[in-house]
């Protein structure tokens, strides 16, 4: 098992009403497996989630980029404006 510290910003911490978790997932996970735990264990979030842009370790990083016990992933809510 790995676990991860995530972090939430706007909206979707507007929503769970905290700024950060520690997350236990199985090795060989990658970040659409934090999202599915997140998902499982908050399901109000799920649209929040699954559109959210993420970082790993501080780089921006897609569903199929692999976890690492003790890496910070982080979901941010896509925001638009000019």
């Amino acid at each position: 098992m790995i676990k991860v510290n995530v972090l939430f910003f706007a909206s979707i911490r507007s929503l769970l009403k905290k700024k950060n978790a520690k997350v236990e997932l199985p090795e060989g996970a990658h970040v659409r497996d934090l999202k599915s735990e997140i998902i499982a264990q908050h399901p109000e979030l799920e649209r929040a989630i699954q559109a959210a842009l993420a970082a790993v370790n501080h780089e921006f990083s897609n569903d199929e980029t692999k976890l690492e016990d003790g890496d910070e992933v982080a979901f941010f809510s896509h925001v638009s404006g000019g």
